[in-house]
């Protein structure tokens, strides 16, 4: 975690510095490119999907065990 010491005067500063900390936290996330979200969109629902699978076949073999 990086601690920042920023000296503000007036409510005009902090919300410059709290917009470009969003700014930088985007970046850093890589959540400004588009082309980059949707893979990582389309590999969070491959995994949803897949633990949907799982909990299904895990309740199927859990109820035809008994």
């Amino acid at each position: 975690m990086c601690v920042v010491d920023v000296k503000v005067s007036n409510l005009d500063d902090v919300l410059m510095y709290h917009a470009d900390f969003l700014s930088s936290c985007l970046k850093d996330c890589m959540l400004t490119s588009p082309d980059l979200l949707k893979i990582v969109h389309k590999l969070l629902m491959v995994c949803v999907m897949f633990s949907n699978f799982i909990q299904v076949d895990t309740s199927f073999r859990y109820t035809s065990s008994r």
